[in-house]
């Protein structure tokens, strides 16, 4: 390929400045001059460019173009943290007097605006929100205090209202709203006092023990050895609430029972109850209901003899005695 084209190449004509872009194919170069028509005031080069108007702003298709660079806009850390956040920053500007007048401002508080204009507060009954009256050491000075008469009425007559020596109203009320059915809650109530409860006699309304499955009397059960079968059930104060003892012998026997924190010395010991157990085949029951107590412990034994300082031995397997104590 080769560039630029001779007119008449037989005879050596002029060459034309061309571009050969493919086989055969060539454009011609153009050199730009400017001037009005008939004059020539120079070609287009860097040292004499071509004059443009850039206030003809009317839409024209320039053709594609490719921009090398811009201005860099300046960046500012726009986080206000602990952090780092750069970015471009563009400000904003007002006109005025001499020429445009950049908006001022902080990261902490934001653009410096000064309100010069605020719209009329609306008429009637508007809420413009909440107001907080100022506070002065001269009395009256922020909101004068001014003395109201407040008068009520019997229904014919105006009457006024009574206060006590502070100052404070008084109230007597005549009537209140009835109090809603059902287990609506009215609020905290405080009772100051109740009724005595009624000396003598008196029906105070059915009283029921309820069933639990925790806090009654722990059981326990002996069956006689040969012996007076001493026995510690309590090392400290306690109650014994029942006693069911049977006899298979056929003499009578004796549970005797101990105030006492460790097993009785039979004979010795002073029991503080002596219950008889009939023979053959029959016993006692006894419930105490609150139980008997005992300050010091609970003990006891078994005796052939009904004497405190009686130490007959009862025979295995012949006695029985279920109890409950705490």
């Amino acid at each position: 390929m080769a560039d630029n084209t001779q007119l008449n190449a037989g005879t050596g004509g002029d060459i034309i400045a061309s571009d050969d872009i493919g086989p055969g194919v060539k454009y011609q170069r153009v050199k730009l001059t400017l001037g009005a028509d008939g004059v020539n005031d120079g070609d287009v080069a860097s040292g004499n460019p071509m004059p443009t108007n850039m206030s003809d702003r009317a839409a024209r298709d320039c053709g594609k173009v490719d921009i090398a660079n811009l201005d860099t806009l300046p960046t500012f850390d726009m986080d206000s943290g602990a952090g780092t956040s750069n970015a471009q920053a563009i400000g904003i500007a007002v006109a005025a007097s001499g020429g445009p007048a950049l908006i001022t401002g902080d990261a902490a508080n934001g653009l410096d605006v000064d309100v010069t204009r605020l719209p009329a507060l609306p008429a009637g009954s508007n809420k413009i929100g909440a107001v907080d009256l100022d506070s002065d050491a001269t009395p009256n000075s922020a909101v004068p205090a001014v003395a109201q008469y407040v008068a009520g009425t019997d229904g014919t007559n105006a009457r006024g209202l009574k206060t006590d020596a502070n100052g404070e109203l008084q109230i007597d009320v005549l009537s209140l709203p009835t109090l809603p059915a059902g287990n609506n809650n009215i609020g905290d109530v405080d009772v100051a006092s109740l009724p005595a409860l009624p000396a003598g006699t008196n029906d105070i309304g059915n009283v029921k023990e309820k069933a639990s499955t925790a806090g009654g009397w722990t059981p326990a059960k002996l069956i006689s050895a040969a012996s007076t079968n001493a026995t510690s059930v309590k090392a400290s104060a306690g109650q014994i609430g029942y006693i069911m003892a049977t006899n298979t012998n056929a003499s009578a026997r004796f549970l005797k029972l101990y105030n006492k924190a460790s097993a009785p010395t039979v004979g010795t010991d002073v029991p503080v109850h002596t219950f008889l157990i009939p023979g053959n085949t029959s016993g006692f029951t006894i419930n105490t209901g609150c139980g008997m107590e005992f300050t010091t412990g609970i003990a006891f034994a078994i005796t052939t003899g009904v004497a405190d300082s009686d130490i007959g031995a009862v025979a295995a397997n012949e006695i029985v005695i279920n109890y409950g104590w705490k």
